[in-house]
């Protein structure tokens, strides 16, 4: 059974990996968002579109996944998931992925960038609450400063707002799902008849329909690069 290559690494080499996806984690976020409050102002209108863009950059994540991965898959369980229990675990997640991302595209046409992104920050202690219940990760007074510190960051920027309103198994995890909400979206901006609207919407976008087509694109790679997480 071959080991992960993460397992190889020495400390100065795991540090410096830990960084890495930490700025694409906060680069990936801020640009997505940023771009998302830009393609609204500069008059986009489809909420499918800004829902789509946040998980059709998925083949990103093939990259690191065919790169890290061990030759051999290591699995702690004598027999593997069925193909059906894994079709139907990456479906309801997906859908559930796709749900949550309309909610941020809704969110994010209503609300202005800085009071969207702190609203967004308090995820971060739902996410210690469930991890604690889910993976039995305790609560370490690092991770405790962590969700403080950033979650107070998130809040100085909202009260000085002085902007105006709208104008591995992991991987694998992360990829299949994203195909699935991406899918999803994808029949939404069909299904609400919002795609006919979309060569119009370049036409007149605001500062022009190549710059149109960059928003639509640099959101797909951006969003995904905030998912380029080490995997456990």
């Amino acid at each position: 059974m071959d080991e992960s290559p993460f397992l190889k690494l020495k400390r100065f080499q795991w540090w410096l990996l830990v960084a890495i996806n930490i700025f694409f984690l906060i680069a990936g976020q801020a640009a997505a968002v940023l771009l998302g409050r830009f393609y609204y102002d500069k008059g986009g209108n489809s909420q499918w579109m800004a829902t789509l863009v946040q998980t059709a950059g998925f083949p990103v994540l093939c990259i690191p996944w065919f790169l890290l991965r061990p030759s051999r898959e290591a699995s702690t369980f004598s027999t593997s998931p069925s193909i059906k229990t894994l079709a139907l675990l990456y479906f309801v997640l997906g859908v559930l992925v796709a749900g949550d991302n309309m909610l941020y595209s809704v969110g994010l046409l209503y609300l202005s960038a800085s009071t969207y992104s702190l609203i967004c920050a308090t995820q971060l202690a739902f996410n210690a609450v469930f991890s604690y219940f889910l993976n039995s990760q305790k609560f370490t007074a690092l991770i405790l400063n962590s969700v403080v510190t950033l979650s107070l960051s998130a809040a100085l920027i909202a009260v000085n707002d002085n902007s105006d309103g709208p104008s591995g198994v992991p991987k694998e995890m992360q990829i299949y799902t994203s195909v699935v909400a991406s899918c999803l979206s994808t029949i939404g901006l069909f299904a609400s008849g919002e795609w006919k609207s979309l060569q119009h919407e370049m036409e007149v976008f605001g500062t022009g329909s190549v710059s149109y087509v960059l928003t639509l694109v640099w959101s797909y790679i951006l969003a995904t690069l905030c998912l380029w997480l080490l995997p456990h």
